[in-house]
């Protein structure tokens, strides 16, 4: 990397080279690739890389692991920050069961899903129950933080069934699951962990006569659904069921009380 108060130059993400050839300009907040003699805005840059719609690309941008300035290019490299996994296994520690009680998810069908796991962050060694997507990284979760090694993708769990459910986030597919236990058996599952991964669900549309929307009620979540809605007619919204919640655990903590 190459760095001035005007400009930044990186090996191009779109190829392999031993020359930077990817310019980004500080003041003008835009990208150019010498290699193919284009660029653009970073929404610009989203769209090429996810292979994805503006619409999409918006999405992407709205999670908040993302900017949309390349000033924050920094706060990307987390090499530094590494989170690397010790080990994991069935959930067993006192602390973690006692979190799930509080999200009001069960023991047993947590167990089914997910792991305790141990990690080292920053030189220090923690454990959270941990949901393991289908590159090997996890979403990690305790009490007291809500994290996530890499590599960071979706989780999806198979049965050859004709039904596909879509969930955001770990706790929203666990809650779906302890309030309709028979889904376990009759469905498959797709976890996002991010709505910057809803450009891959077109990847499963043939697969599945029927994929069922359990996203956030949020803006993004809304907009999401309408995306994969217009995307295909296989697509049904289901976030009626927690009208009035922001998501599914949340008007699951409610409905069990």
């Amino acid at each position: 990397m190459k760095k001035n108060d005007h400009e930044i130059w990186y090996l191009s993400p779109f190829r392999n080279e031993q020359k930077a050839s990817f310019k980004i300009n500080l003041k003008k907040n835009t990208w150019y690739d010498f290699g193919f003699g284009s660029g653009g805005t970073v929404i610009d840059l989203v769209m090429k890389l996810q292979n994805c719609t503006i619409s999409e690309a918006l999405l992407f941008l709205s999670d908040s692991n993302y900017s949309f300035s390349f000033h924050q290019q920094k706060s990307l490299d987390k090499s530094v920050e590494k989170i690397d996994i010790i080990k994991s296994m069935p959930i067993t520690h006192n602390a973690l069961k006692g979190y799930l009680k509080e999200r009001k998810i069960d023991l047993h069908v947590a167990q089914q899903f997910c792991y305790e796991v141990n990690y080292s962050f920053r030189g220090k060694t923690y454990f959270s129950i941990g949901l393991k997507n289908r590159l090997g990284g996890y979403e990690l979760r305790n009490k007291f933080c809500k994290n996530s090694s890499s590599p960071k993708a979706i989780s999806l769990f198979q049965k050859n069934k004709s039904n596909l459910i879509v969930c955001e986030g770990m706790f929203d597919f666990l809650s779906l699951m302890c309030y309709k236990p028979i889904l376990i058996e009759n469905a498959d599952f797709l976890i996002l962990n991010s709505l910057s991964f809803i450009s891959e669900l077109k990847n499963y549309y043939q697969e599945y006569d029927c994929i069922e929307l359990y996203l956030d009620r949020d803006n993004s979540g809304k907009k999401a659904t309408k995306i994969l809605l217009k995307q295909s007619s296989k697509c049904f919204d289901m976030s009626l069921l927690y009208e009035g919640f922001a998501d599914i655990n949340e008007w699951w903590m409610n409905y069990k009380n």
